[in-house]
């Protein structure tokens, strides 16, 4: 007996429709499609489906079939060799995921999101963010849709648009995540964009050790909050020290050579400051192509 037919089963057996079921966490679409096997219930769909059915979400689990479908097993083998596109192109293709699968395409979509992000493509990231969102499966958990949330609010602050929805639910879930040293630069950058120096020097402090990963965005994040303090000679310090760094993506790149650009032009050292403009432009054209 699948997972569905357990569903429907249960739900039969207790004489309940299937709106008294969905109530109000999910629709009576999507419990439809879970009983007839066409989706996959997140691990918090499956709490609340055991809890009003009055059954044990090991009973729902039981006799289910061990995934080894041949795509499965090939997109297993396209993620493992760090192929993320192709693994998310193959597994889009099939009419229903099983929970492993759910997981690879939701994972493959944020790597692919990640790596459009860092080349500059902002519509393909946000694609991909939202690609990973709208997987829905067992093995799914809040670490996958934190990421995607994080991605989405990088991508809106770097168009210049609002982020402050995904700015929340970054910050509700990453407080039960734990990934309070990503939450607090993503915040600093978000406070910098509005000119709230404080709040974003207050987020800065809060960082407790960053990364190897992390340590270009923390000094990037530093001088351009000395920039805005009009702290230019401290600010190169931070920005050089980031550019001695691995930056993560184009849009930082940027943002670096447009704030060391600035600080030199206002110490009136114009050599250095043609060299970071003509280092962004470079960077601009790299991206232009990257999007191409």
């Amino acid at each position: 007996m699948s997972l569905g037919e357990r569903l429907k089963k249960a739900r039969l057996d207790r004489g309940l429709s299937q709106s008294q079921v969905a109530g109000e966490q999910i629709t009576r679409n999507m419990l439809s499609q879970l009983e007839h096997d066409q989706a996959s219930p997140s691990v918090k769909t499956l709490e609340y489906l055991a809890s009003v059915l009055g059954v044990r979400i090991s009973w729902l689990l039981e006799e289910q079939p061990v995934d080894s479908d041949a795509r499965t097993e090939e997109a297993r083998s396209l993620y493992q060799a760090g192929n993320y596109r192709d693994c998310a192109a193959l597994l889009q293709k099939a009419d229903r995921l099983p929970p492993e699968g759910g997981l690879l395409l939701c994972r493959s979509a944020l790597q692919c999101g990640s790596v459009a992000m860092r080349r500059g493509d902002l519509s393909a990231a946000e694609q991909y963010a939202n690609l990973a969102l709208s997987v829905e499966g067992l093995y799914i958990g809040i670490q996958e849709s934190l990421a995607a949330h994080m991605l989405l609010a990088d991508c809106a602050m770097t168009k210049g648009v609002s982020a402050e929805h995904w700015m929340k639910l970054v910050q509700d879930q990453s407080r039960d995540f734990g990934l309070e040293d990503e939450r607090h630069l993503l915040t600093a950058r978000y406070h910098l964009l509005g000119d709230r120096l404080q709040d974003a020097e207050k987020e800065l402090w809060l960082v407790a050790a960053a990364t190897p990963e992390s340590k270009g965005e923390y000094l990037l994040l530093r001088g351009w909050l000395a920039v805005l303090k009009e702290r230019y000679q401290d600010a190169i310090l931070y920005l050089r020290q980031a550019e001695e760094g691995t930056l993560r993506s184009v849009p930082q790149k940027l943002e670096l050579y447009r704030l060391l650009e600035t600080c030199f032009r206002e110490r009136e050292d114009y050599k250095q400051a043609y060299h970071y403009a003509s280092l962004r432009l470079a960077a601009g054209a790299e991206k232009s192509a990257g999007t191409s």
